[in-house]
């Protein structure tokens, strides 16, 4: 080896490295603080101060509600603040986004929680607690409530940013890039008044696939339950009601949950907590006034669009304006 490659090895090379390493580790320095945005709840934290200020309604869910009242106008007489999100976070995650938004905001006239039993019953896992949660809700006040929840949260331990370029220079980058120019979600479209609904074919669910919704065990889970207790304290100190609705289940899982007595078993569950800690709750169920075909939906879980998607909007719709009252 010449004189020059030992020079280059031994001393030019890691010293390159170095100064990389040092010149990318004041760029995360720089952009701790700026909003990550990688899905949607990334955007809806990062805008919190865009959504509606002060609304008669708070509306909280999973990706079933949200994948309706992203796409359409839903409010009436009353102003709604839509912070629903994806079962991904979990009630522990609409707690969440529901104290920070009353942070800043006064207390609602009424508080609706709009989802499938599933979101009271699923407990989040590795890797969505870091994707969903630990990365998104970072206050001490948030990870200690996780804790408490009982959520698994990895250790923070320090290691240089170049070996997470991706986490604390790309996505921080773009997030503070878009963050000005991101809004909570596109322009709503106005609710048929009476939409055409989508008939069997096209992109109907495939019957086999609803199979594993129709075995869910449905059981309050112990961040549901931290969560529902919260949200209830809350409920408590500003004199606001809580209004719990079922979203559409295709009608093949709902009459399974109701042969084995599942979903009566949650709701019960559920109302031996909200009932003597919540300022009034109210529980409604979409699905024992019209029933929701399996042909209405796309996926297990998410409603058919325009048609089916549209009919649950103006179900929300008359709901929120009535609980506005």
């Amino acid at each position: 080896m010449t004189r020059a490659w030992k020079i280059f090895l031994l001393f030019r090379l890691p010293l390159a490295v170095l100064v990389l390493a040092l010149l990318v580790e004041a760029g995360a320095l720089l952009l701790a603080e700026s909003p990550k945005l990688r899905h949607p709840l990334d955007r809806l934290v990062a805008n919190m101060d865009r959504v509606s200020a002060n609304a008669d309604v708070i509306l909280l869910g999973d990706s079933v509600t949200q994948d309706v009242v992203g796409h359409y106008d839903i409010t009436a007489s009353n102003s709604v603040a839509n912070l629903t999100t994806n079962q991904a976070s979990g009630m522990i995650g609409a707690y969440f986004l529901l104290r920070r938004y009353m942070q800043k905001n006064k207390p609602p006239r009424r508080l609706v929680i709009a989802s499938p039993p599933e979101f009271f019953a699923y407990s989040p896992v590795s890797p969505t607690i870091e994707i969903y949660l630990a990365s998104v809700f970072r206050t001490e006040a948030e990870r200690a409530d996780l804790k408490t929840a009982g959520i698994p949260l990895k250790a923070r331990r320090w290691k240089p940013a170049i070996l997470d370029i991706e986490g604390r220079i790309f996505d921080r980058l773009l997030g503070w890039l878009f963050a000005k120019a991101t809004t909570v979600g596109p322009a709503l479209s106005p609710l048929a008044a009476d939409p055409n609904l989508e008939g069997v074919g096209g992109n109907e669910i495939a019957p086999m696939k609803l199979r594993g919704r129709r075995d869910t065990v449905l059981e309050l889970s112990q961040d549901a339950l931290f969560a529902v207790d919260r949200i209830c304290a809350l409920s408590r100190q500003y004199k606001f009601p809580v209004h719990f609705v079922w979203a559409p289940v295709p009608e093949s899982v709902y009459r399974s949950w109701a042969a084995y007595v599942r979903l009566n078993r949650l709701t019960r569950c559920l109302r031996s907590v909200v009932e003597p800690n919540c300022h009034g709750a109210v529980f409604a169920d979409v699905n024992r006034d019209r029933s929701f075909p399996d042909y209405a939906f796309r996926d297990p879980d998410h409603l058919r669009r325009p048609g089916w998607a549209t009919l649950y909007g103006l179900i929300l719709r008359n709901m929120l304006a009535t609980s506005s009252r």
